[in-house]
């Protein structure tokens, strides 16, 4: 009687185990499925402004064009002689006065 016990715990400690790595199997799978799949399957990235549609090298995601999502307005290019870099430092800002607190955003 005793040694039957044993074998059904054993059996059920098996079935435990053989259920959780099923369900981790799932989940793991679900996650790589989840991962995989193509970027424009219900959402779009768009680089307003550019004349082509490209894909960027780092980070693989595909911008689009707003060409088609636009009815007014037009493009341009900004001189860069009229962009100003934002401050990164308090060193790159000799204009501002010492001993201060100052809030930078960029």
């Amino acid at each position: 009687m005793r040694l039957a016990i044993i074998r059904w715990t054993v059996k059920v400690r098996m079935a435990k185990l053989f259920l959780f790595a099923i369900l981790k199997f799932g989940f793991a799978l679900t996650f790589v499925l989840v991962n995989c799949q193509d970027q424009l399957s219900g959402f779009i990235s768009i680089d307003c402004g550019v004349s082509d549609d490209y894909t960027d090298e780092k980070t693989g995601i595909k911008y689009a064009t707003d060409d088609k999502y636009i009815d007014t307005g037009e493009s341009k290019k900004i001189s860069r002689i009229r962009y100003q870099k934002p401050c990164s430092a308090i060193s790159e800002c000799p204009n501002l006065p010492t001993r201060e607190k100052k809030l930078l955003r960029s």
